[in-house]
């Protein structure tokens, strides 16, 4: 079993050190991603909307990998590369030591997991991150969660935030599903109080640097970006000497998303299996 396993984590570091070759390892996110890392690692603030969980990440990289870029690089290598034997041992409850290298597979290999791999983006540390997360908290028993195990399994969810907001919406499900059991008498307040307080103390962290950094009280900057998709790109452009027009609240952007979301939801169906159709 473990040999197999070993082959699959093989196969998907092949994989991804093949896809080093043909993509382009700075992307235009990227760049903002290597020069918050840089102030990282000089101690300096860095007024940025993205989360600084990945930016961190690639500083403390740097400690072993001199090159900014490729310290960057790096974090997303590792975490890829780790992906297979994470989900692996998420899906051994379910389906069996045998059954779990199947999804341990389809994750080495899947194509859009390897680029994201090998480019200075965070969606490979944060997918390994909250996957590491669900997976220690399906393997810790409800009993033990109240302590270390408990502890770690929130730290790691917190970490999943602190390098993408969207790990805030799986902490917040993985809360009401664990204050329902809890509630049901299934498991232990504790089980549920210990994991979600870990990760309320990395959230913490990220709401105490964007006051610092941007000096707003939020759980994430991207909330600007929220609104309907236009029908050509061009129209949410911003135009030189254009009049400055203030955002419309928060209220009134989220219907609009909220109807769009159907249509959006079925767009990024069709493109990811665009991107991997047969064995989907």
């Amino acid at each position: 079993m473990w040999l197999s396993l070993a082959v699959i984590t093989l196969a998907g570091a092949v994989l991804r050190f093949a896809a080093l070759r043909y993509q382009p390892t700075v992307t235009f996110d990227g760049t903002e991603y290597v020069r918050f890392a840089d102030a990282l690692a000089h101690g300096h603030g860095f007024a940025s909307v993205f989360a600084p969980g990945y930016p961190l990440l690639a500083a403390l990289a740097r400690l072993v990998v001199p090159d900014r870029v490729g310290a960057a690089v790096a974090v997303s290598m590792l975490a890829g590369i780790a992906l297979p034997v994470v989900v692996w041992t998420l899906a051994r409850s379910p389906l069996g030591e045998r059954g779990a290298l199947l999804p341990a597979l389809a994750c080495a290999l899947h194509p859009e997991l390897a680029r994201h791999s090998a480019i200075t983006m965070s969606e490979s540390a944060y997918i390994m991150l909250l996957y590491l997360a669900l997976a220690m908290l399906a393997r810790t028993p409800a009993g033990a969660r109240g302590g270390v195990k408990g502890i770690l399994a929130g730290l790691a969810l917190g970490s999943a935030y602190a390098v993408r907001p969207e790990g805030l919406v799986a902490a917040i499900a993985l809360a009401v599903a664990g204050g329902l059991a809890a509630a049901s008498g299934r498991q232990a307040r504790a089980s549920v109080m210990v994991p979600a307080l870990a990760c309320a103390l990395m959230v913490l962290a990220c709401v105490v640097w964007y006051h610092a950094t941007l000096g707003q009280w939020t759980l994430t900057p991207k909330v600007a970006a929220l609104h309907a998709a236009a029908g050509d790109w061009r129209a949410a452009e911003p135009r030189l000497g254009a009049p400055v027009v203030a955002e419309a609240p928060l209220a009134a952007r989220l219907l609009p998303a909220v109807r769009a979301w159907p249509a959006n939801a079925w767009t990024q169906a069709q493109a990811l299996l665009w991107s991997w159709p047969w064995p989907l």
